[in-house]
């Protein structure tokens, strides 16, 4: 059976991409390894050398259409988890199965159980957590979890089928609407949430509880860890992945005393559970720390800014720009074309252009009046800024 191991990442987390798949690579020097890199496709010279040591897919190669809103919608971080069905799809298209594991996560042991459970399932998943949460001051309590979504999605396992295909064309189209970030009434849905989706899809799923298995901050509180000679050792055996994200920032200071809340969960005002085995914790940290600067050191990578965080006349996209387009809906995304143009230019589409052009698609009676009511609210945000055009620039702007 041919398997392919992948992971997503941009310029700055091409380092940690390459210490995970180098410890892949230890484990299972058979599989194939790709890194996706999810940035523009002309600007690839700086990976051209061989010192990577895995083979290298460019966003043209994954055909996705409207890449451009896809981009622009998300910030980087974002746009990475954004790719995942579609990196997953192109990969299936020659290998038998896929494994992704998210860039900030090593591994430590053999693993030969997930490729053992390949033949037998269509999808392999870990759960956020496998234990109860008591009810007290700290977090993630139950409905952070519930937030977030029950699997996580920095790593899994499928293998080719209708039923997988049907998911991943559903995870496309939740992506492609935003829904993986925010929703229009501004509450929060975490990008795993839709990824649970998969349990609604797909009939043969195994779950892996295995505390051995996802090692991270988000269940760290509920794990303990040993060292045995150069093992590391959890309750259900050797550690077989770790995940490093949001563990901690300062390596010099014991793990679980910085209060932390993960990039999922909501700003909470609650302190994060205290984590076990912090100070072994803590040196992993340190060792992961120095293998992200060795190979930073081999790819001599210099610091290079993400590729789709500027328009294209140079001027930086802001968050609440980002936001804007994210909450447009469909017609008015589609009507934009492409956001990288300007930022004046995405401002102008906000305002008059966009509902002009839906209006000569959808004549109804009750489109309209949709119409003109959204219309009069922009033309107030219009005269409420410092530079308020005069009512005749409106009416010129409408009549155009």
């Amino acid at each position: 059976m041919k398997i392919a191991i992948f992971s997503i990442a941009t310029y700055s987390k091409l380092e940690e991409a390459k210490v995970l798949l180098d410890s892949v690579f230890i484990h299972a020097s058979w599989a194939q390894t790709f890194i996706f890199l999810a940035e523009k496709s002309d600007s690839l010279e700086i990976l051209k050398s061989d010192t990577f040591g895995h083979k290298v897919v460019t966003l043209s190669e994954l055909a996705i259409e409207n890449l451009n809103q896809l981009a622009f919608q998300y910030n980087s971080e974002e746009f990475t988890q954004a790719l995942k069905p579609w990196s997953s799809e192109y990969l299936l298209k020659t290998f038998d199965a896929v494994i992704y594991f998210d860039s900030d996560i090593e591994v430590f042991s053999s693993l030969s159980e997930i490729f053992d459970e390949i033949p037998k399932y269509e999808a392999i998943v870990t759960p956020m957590i496998t234990a109860s949460i008591p009810n007290d001051e700290f977090c993630p309590t139950y409905t952070d979890i519930l937030r977030v979504g029950q699997l996580h999605s920095g790593f899994f396992c499928i293998r080719f089928s209708p039923q997988i295909k049907n998911f991943l064309n559903y995870w496309k189209e939740q992506v492609k609407s935003g829904l993986s970030t925010i929703d229009p009434s501004n509450q929060w849905i975490g990008k795993d949430i839709i990824f649970s989706g998969i349990l609604s899809f797909v009939d043969h799923i195994r779950i892996i509880r295995s505390k051995a298995y996802h090692f991270s901050a988000w269940n760290a509180f509920q794990r303990n860890l040993s060292k045995n000679q150069e093992l590391i050792i959890t309750s259900d055996g050797p550690l077989v992945f770790l995940n490093f994200q949001g563990l901690s920032r300062d390596y010099e200071k014991k793990l679980g005393q910085k209060p932390w809340v993960h990039r999922s969960f909501l700003p909470s005002t609650k302190k994060l559970r205290p984590f076990l085995s912090s100070d072994l914790l803590a040196d992993l940290g340190k060792k992961h720390k120095i293998k992200k600067i060795e190979a930073r050191n081999q790819l001599k990578i210099r610091s290079r800014a993400y590729t789709f965080g500027y328009y294209h006349n140079g001027e930086p996209i802001f968050h609440n720009d980002r936001r804007t387009f994210l909450r447009m809906n469909y017609l008015e995304k589609k009507y934009t074309g492409n956001p990288f143009l300007s930022q004046k230019y995405i401002k102008k589409i906000n305002l008059i252009s966009i509902p002009l052009k839906i209006w000569k698609r959808d004549s109804s009676i009750v489109f309209r009046l949709k119409f003109w009511k959204k219309i009069m609210h922009r033309l107030l945000l219009i005269m409420r800024r410092k530079r308020s055009p005069s009512i005749k620039q409106i009416t010129i702007k409408i009549r155009k």
